[in-house]
């Protein structure tokens, strides 16, 4: 008769998990154990009643805060021995607050500059039409003296 003792959860990566990660809680005991033995899994005293939690190794991939609670395991033997109870703790994701902070920023300074551009281009447009129309105007006039020169001056022809 095998008399199964000293029965522990292990938690990998560890016991404080990011939302999204993938996390092994691994069954152990202090004898070695046959590929076949039936594990059964405890989440807050309740047993997990999932076809994979049968095994020595219980996945929780990606774990999330309803993963969150005290896990401990147990040999399916005439003895029944559980493990002490192991807490996961699951962290929410956190957003990049500090890294949208900094976008806005940048975003509320470029505001100005972009405003500054539009007003030189549409200035610099007026500029130029404003221009145009004065050159418009003024040619006429320096057409008609040089249509006079040329009537004027015969041997131009």
């Amino acid at each position: 008769m095998l008399v199964v003792t000293g029965v522990k959860v292990s938690m990998t990566p560890s016991a404080v998990v990011t939302e999204g990660q993938r996390v092994t809680l691994t069954c152990s005991t202090s004898c070695p154990l046959t590929d076949n033995t039936n594990y059964i899994w405890y989440l807050n005293s309740r047993p997990l009643n999932m076809t994979e939690t049968h095994n020595k190794h219980l996945i929780l991939d990606p774990v999330s805060k309803e993963n969150e609670g005290n896990y401990s395991c147990a040999v399916n033997s005439p003895q029944n021995i559980s493990s002490a109870e192991k807490a996961l703790t699951v962290k929410a994701l956190e957003k990049n607050v500090a890294g949208l902070n900094v976008l806005k920023i940048t975003l509320l300074s470029l505001i100005p500059a972009v405003v500054f551009l539009l007003y030189m281009k549409t200035r610099k447009k007026k500029t130029l039409s404003a221009t145009a129309e004065k050159s418009d105007r003024e040619q006429p006039g320096q057409r008609d003296q040089l249509y006079e020169s040329v009537e004027l001056n015969p041997a131009a022809r």
